[in-house]
């Protein structure tokens, strides 16, 4: 697999504490915690031993508890709100953020560290972290195009050529937060006028809309 950047739309994805544990551990009583759960999205997947040093120094255990895709997540922490399934969640990005904190999600909070670009968040300082971006990519598989005699998509108009009909995949924007970025980034390239008219393109050329990252 390999990446086309079709449009640089910056897209970050954040860190947000919610729960009162995080706010207990932070304090003088810290040896009255010894477990941390982190929230995150279905493929997170931390390096092997990301929190050794956390807990060598704390003493508290991490744990991990996936809950769907981000949309999914950040729907299940809404409905849980006040009464959290976890102390930290991971990887709400900014096109979701507005949602959690509308539904007061988070505790506030403010990071020591320099935050990547606070512009990403700045309606929602305070209650939340960003650590990463990314720009809004479609993936290919270069032996499956290669097999079919096809030269890769490079732009967002050759999505909608009959060469690549029914072989577009994107998450549901309703549902996914990657599906968001994707529509957002669209109407990023083609303006208030013309992005809707892609879209009728491009669903007419066969693209299939899916729930969220993994089934598509």
């Amino acid at each position: 697999m390999t990446n086309r950047i079709f449009s640089r739309l910056r897209i970050g994805a954040v860190v947000a504490l919610m729960g009162s544990v995080v706010l207990v551990a932070c304090g003088s009583d810290e040896s009255s915690v010894d477990s941390l759960t982190i929230i995150a999205y279905d493929s997170f997947t931390p390096p092997e031993g990301a929190f050794d040093e956390f807990t060598r120094r704390t003493g508290i255990e991490v744990e991990i508890a996936l809950a769907g895709d981000t949309g999914e997540m950040v729907a299940k922490a809404a409905l849980t709100a006040g009464n959290p399934e976890g102390d930290v969640i991971w990887g709400v990005d900014n096109t979701l953020l507005s949602r959690a904190v509308t539904a007061q999600v988070f505790d506030p909070y403010v990071s020591d560290a320099a935050p990547i670009d606070v512009d990403l968040i700045s309606s929602s300082a305070g209650v939340a972290t960003p650590v990463d971006f990314g720009d809004v990519c479609v993936n290919y598989d270069i032996a499956a195009l290669d097999a079919l005699g096809i030269t890769p998509p490079r732009t967002w108009a050759e999505l909608t050529d009959p060469a690549y009909a029914d072989l577009l995949v994107t998450p549901s924007a309703s549902a996914s937060s990657v599906g968001l970025a994707f529509l957002l980034a669209s109407i990023a390239e083609f303006g208030d006028d013309e992005w809707s008219a892609f879209w009728t393109e491009l669903m007419d050329n066969g693209a299939l809309v899916v729930d969220g990252w993994t089934e598509a």
